[in-house]
């Protein structure tokens, strides 16, 4: 990570750590100076301004942390949060809600040389029962490969390293750019996880048989693999589309595992280094970091469905005919191909370009915010910024804006610069907490919690439920906005069949469980979000009352008995 600056082609300086890859130096501090308050709308006959947060900080660099990457959370009992937090060189910390105090879970041997290192962290929606997180990095060993892993902590506290799960090991050329690793759970138990292109060309990205320079999601579980894969990934998606189309050739290839990985759900990015979920439509955007060139190259992405998204042929409204020393031919946005010896297929999807794009910089993603009148944390967003999408960049140029999405996520309809009081240049991860509040990592400073303090609430505002609204199904919820449909919340879904026993021993209805398992199990309930609202053990067949007075909505299942863990998929829970 030796210093440098880059000078794009348009002749401006830019800082990097490197010739044309992602971050803000470790040793340059780039000073912000506080603009005037950005008013943030009004509400309700209240108003709102950035200047009414206070920043907290919860990990100080040169005192708590250095070089913090990528964090994630946890949520105990009275809604106390902890941070779960990762370092390029590979120590893992946590900061305790309770004690207001950082310690090290351990370090993960990881290559460090360029942009390599510990890249991302996920935890696990069930962290405290089973205590495992989720882990990319550049793997310190002959192989040379990028690896996403599972990790648990210890009755000590402490990573059992001797534990490691290596759920992935994705082909990587040492000392290069561009490794992405963001990683996030999504309320379905998904985990997505983005991969950079590695400096590569049409061998990665352009490579439906290759995981760099794009988006996976898998599905974690206990079985020897370590995962399973989701219904209506990248190959099983296009297949259907091209099926439809008449293409069967095509449809065949899209359909062939060997050329098509079927862990990628999208394909075709630089270095999609920041990720986030939207919390109910399950919408999934990201921040691809663009070659600049003085062109319209940095993207924000948001997308519901697999997409090819064009690198190493389009970056933005950027048309490629060479990049990193490989020449091509100007490509066709409907049908692009690749012409090189790969082993994936020839004929990429149709280019989906960025729905925000803009000029130079380092795209870096934040949530789609979410406010929940029934929240009790204090230091949650005001109900104005409810819904807003926050990008960022990480070389402080652009700064950070506040985007609102038309009600079906096809288009930006509004774009307002904010937040400039987070007082830090290099913004490298922005996320929303399980409390509501704004947290985010500056690479030069530490990591930060963005509180609320101004008067702006509404306690009858709840948070939006995601669910079927489809009048034939027996899920559908009428109070669903079509705009919020989740086909994944429709059909009955209400019984687990272990593969193993080839029986159903869970049913869920409406207002209760049935066990039939034989023997001690524990059952839990989780929210759209992933949490936990409802856990009890028992032993032998048994039924259980859900709480009274709980919120009507989409509900997720999970049972453990002696034989396995499942879920029973998505249920109409508490009416």
């Amino acid at each position: 990570m030796a210093s440098a600056a880059k000078r794009g082609s348009n002749g401006r300086v830019r800082v990097a750590f490197g010739v044309g890859l992602l971050l803000g130096l470790a040793e340059l501090t780039v000073a912000v100076t506080p603009i005037a308050a950005v008013e943030l709308g009004t509400y309700k006959g209240c108003s709102a301004k950035d200047t009414d947060f206070d920043f907290t900080p919860i990990a100080l660099k040169g005192k708590d942390t250095e070089e913090p990457l990528k964090l994630g959370f946890g949520k105990r009992a009275g809604g106390i949060v902890d941070v779960f937090f990762v370092e390029r060189k590979g120590a893992v910390k946590k900061y305790d809600g309770e004690t207001r105090t950082v310690s090290l879970l351990g370090t993960i041997p990881c290559a460090t040389g360029n942009e390599d290192g510990l890249t991302g962290i996920a935890v696990d929606p069930d962290f405290q029962r089973n205590h495992y997180l989720y882990f990319s990095y550049g793997f310190q060993g002959a192989d040379t490969s990028f690896r996403i892993a599972r990790i648990p902590v210890g009755e000590d506290g402490k990573l059992d390293l001797a534990r490691e799960k290596v759920l992935i090991k994705i082909r990587s050329l040492r000392n290069q750019p561009h490794t992405g690793g963001a990683m996030q759970f999504d309320a379905y138990g998904d985990l997505w996880v983005t991969v950079g292109d590695n400096g590569t060309s049409e061998a990665g990205p352009g490579n439906t048989a290759d995981l760099r320079g794009g988006i996976l999601r898998i599905h974690p579980d206990d079985s020897p693999l370590g995962y399973s894969i989701p219904q209506g990934n990248f190959g099983q998606h296009f297949a259907a589309k091209f099926q439809a189309q008449g293409n069967a050739a095509l449809a065949k290839d899209y359909a062939d595992p060997a050329k098509v990985r079927p862990e990628i759900y999208v394909k075709g990015t630089r270095n999609a280094y920041s990720l986030a979920l939207d919390p109910v439509r399950r919408w999934l955007s990201w921040g691809d970091v663009g070659p600049d060139f003085g062109a319209v190259s940095e993207e924000n992405n948001l997308v519901k469905e697999p997409y090819y998204t064009g690198w190493p042929y389009f970056a933005g409204k950027l048309d490629l005919t060479s990049i990193y020393g490989t020449s091509f031919a100007k490509k066709d946005r409907a049908a692009p191909m690749n012409a090189t010896a790969v082993a994936g297929v020839h004929q990429l999807p149709a280019n989906r370009e960025p729905i925000y794009q803009r000029v130079q910089g380092c795209a870096i993603n934040g949530p789609i915010l979410r406010y929940d009148g029934a929240n009790a944390y204090a230091g949650q967003i005001p109900p104005q910024l409810d819904r807003k999408w926050i990008i960022g960049d990480c070389n402080g140029s652009f700064g950070n804006h506040l985007l609102t999405l038309n009600d079906r996520g096809d288009s930006v309809i509004s774009d307002v610069k904010a937040f400039d009081l987070f007082h830090v240049a290099v913004v490298v991860d922005i996320q929303q907490g399980p409390d509501g509040a704004i947290y985010y990592i500056g690479w030069q400073s530490g990591i930060y919690r963005a509180d609320y303090k101004g008067q702006c609430k509404d306690p009858a505002l709840l948070a939006e439920k995601a669910g079927c609204a489809d009048p034939k199904d027996p899920n559908y919820d009428a109070k669903i906005d079509p705009a919020f449909h989740d086909p994944r919340a429709c059909g009955n879904a209400t019984s687990i069949r272990p593969a193993s026993q080839g029986k159903e021993w869970l049913t869920a209805y409406r207002d209760g469980f049935s066990v039939r398992s034989i023997g001690p199990h524990t059952i839990r309930i989780l929210d759209m979000q992933g949490r936990i609202i409802f856990s009890a053990e028992g032993d032998g067949p048994r039924n259980y009352a859900l709480p009274k007075g709980a919120v009507p909505g989409i509900y997720r299942a999970l049972v453990t008995t002696k034989d396995a863990t499942s879920s029973s998929g998505l249920n109409r829970l508490f009416d």
